[in-house]
């Protein structure tokens, strides 16, 4: 396992500085997710399979049929270089990268609303990590990462993030219904306008159509 470890390993950096594998200036990343082999109950007994999982990170530029064949090929290479190790490659999740126009109205929404927060528009960086939005994308649905991070600013849950470089972090997948959304024996907040988005977030809790707030 040692000597295809290595392989992987020498194939990392061609991945990564490949132009293809780029997008806006940001490197692709390749992760050893995780190495699995061997019996807890008897770690003294050779394993009959040891497996290799690989992350490897894709833009939105590349088609995933592409990427999943030059990975395949890689695999096929370790086989041909270690004929007696049984070599197989399977790809398990071809998730798409994300990307939205700078035109589309949610991205002139959010730098709007930044601006008049903070006095200047976002700046712009890619997210190679998955998120959300590579699933929402793929159904149509135009979404951005804003922030640095995870996690709406939520003190009564405890999920209170703080800020980095001046930038509140947001996550509107923790948004969430007040305990005025329930019972009218509760005040709400009153958010200040310029809290307020002039578009529609796909996140987070709905409001319950029978809710007596």
């Amino acid at each position: 396992m040692r000597e295809v470890l290595g392989a992987v390993m020498e194939w990392v950096p061609a991945w990564e500085a490949d132009p293809e594998n780029e997008y806006r200036g940001a490197k692709a990343i390749v992760n050893v997710g995780a190495i699995e082999g061997g019996f807890g109950w008897r770690v003294s007994r050779t394993p009959h399979r040891t497996d290799l999982f690989l992350d490897v990170r894709v833009p939105p530029t590349k088609p995933m049929a592409v990427a999943r064949r030059q990975v395949l090929d890689m695999v096929r290479g370790l086989r041909e270089r270690f004929p007696d190790y049984g070599i197989e490659g399977e790809v398990y999740v071809t998730a798409p990268g994300a990307e939205i126009a700078e035109d589309h109205p949610l991205v002139a929404a959010l730098d709007e609303s930044h601006a008049e927060v903070f006095g200047m528009r976002p700046g712009r960086d890619v997210t190679r990590w998955f998120s959300d939005a590579s699933v929402l994308s793929r159904y149509g649905i135009a979404t951005v990462n804003y922030g640095t991070s995870t996690g709406l600013l939520d003190t009564i849950k405890g999920a209170d993030l703080g800020q980095e470089g001046g930038r509140l972090i947001l996550d509107f997948n923790y948004a969430y219904n007040p305990s005025c959304a329930y019972n009218p024996r509760w005040d709400c907040p009153l958010a200040p306008p310029e809290n307020v988005l002039l578009v529609e977030i796909r996140a987070g809790e709905q409001r319950y159509p029978d809710a007596e707030g």
